[in-house]
């Protein structure tokens, strides 16, 4: 019994040295997966928290909670009844396509914004027979759905296994070979990240239509005004960089704290330092002939006749 009251008196201390907070009741915790001055991210944690305190007067301890593919650090987050996570995709979107038997869902967290690269786009070729985004969630026949990555291939996976069983992942090396089998036709249904400037010259050309985009806010990018997918998908909608989350309620609380957060976000200290370390990223140069050429010439791919 001594044994089992010390090691667990060993284990607080350990917990407070590590975060060097000593933890009020009543503290709304911020839950860092970065580790203590480590990055970007936990630089960003902190301020937020510290810009909470200045406009509160309350404090929001920090504790960084890391390793693990990120799962520590939510338990501990869903540990409390409010608290804040500031996390990365890993828990939104690898975790959930390479992990059985998570012990979290989506619906653990009430994501307030996502911060960094944060989407995908959905297109199609103008002849696919596939008009919106509802076409994918109805589509009675099976629909090819390029994707070049992990996160795109959990978004997809989230729509067959949510909506529609008849959507079917087709993965590729890169996102310009998804733009180049839609253009020939040879899939119907592609998703990229949204910095690929070649989906829009096709697009100029009226060779793609563009369906939406994967993120939950509107984006715009030269003359396209994209509908987000999310809401009619069922998708994680989460790409790159880091979110920011509060524990799903609809108490006084917890919208206070959400109230809070928003203005917390509209600091320009805040807004420079994301800025600063969490850009968008850089628009792709591509040479549309040179890019067919290339797809021309590996064997490994179906590509434009």
């Amino acid at each position: 019994m001594k044994r089992a009251i010390l090691a667990g008196i060993l284990v607080l201390a350990v917990s407070m040295a590590m975060t060097g907070t000593s933890w009020a009741s009543d503290s709304v915790k911020m839950i860092s997966s970065s580790p203590a001055g480590g990055n970007a991210g936990d630089f960003l944690a902190r301020k937020v928290a510290d810009l909470y305190k200045q406009r509160t007067g309350k404090e929001m301890p920090v504790l960084n909670v890391t390793g693990g593919n990120h799962i520590p650090a939510v338990l501990a987050f869903k540990k409390e009844s409010l608290a804040v996570i500031f996390g990365t995709s890993t828990m939104l979107i690898y975790n959930p396509a390479l992990i059985e038997n998570l012990p979290y869902q989506a619906n653990d967290f009430n994501v307030l914004r996502d911060i960094g690269l944060a989407s995908h786009i959905i297109f199609t070729h103008k002849d696919s027979g596939i008009n919106s985004l509802e076409d994918l969630v109805k589509g009675a026949k099976p629909i090819n759905i390029g994707v070049s990555a992990m996160d795109g291939l959990a978004n997809v996976n989230a729509w067959k296994k949510n909506r529609n069983p008849n959507i079917q992942p087709v993965n590729f090396k890169s996102y310009n070979e998804v733009v180049l089998n839609v253009v020939g036709q040879h899939i119907a249904v592609g998703v990229i990240p949204f910095a690929s400037d070649l989906v829009f010259d096709y697009a100029d050309r009226k060779d793609i239509r563009i369906l939406g985009h994967s993120g939950d806010a509107m984006m715009t990018k030269r003359n396209y005004s994209m509908r987000p997918a999310g809401v009619v998908l069922n998708s994680p909608s989460f790409f790159g960089g880091n979110f920011l989350a509060i524990s799903p309620g609809d108490s006084a609380e917890h919208k206070k704290l959400r109230d809070e957060l928003a203005e917390i976000f509209k600091d320009p200290e805040i807004q420079d330092i994301i800025n600063k370390n969490f850009p968008v990223r850089a628009q792709g140069k591509n040479d549309l002939e040179s890019l067919r050429q290339r797809a021309k010439n590996n064997r490994d791919l179906l590509v434009i006749k």
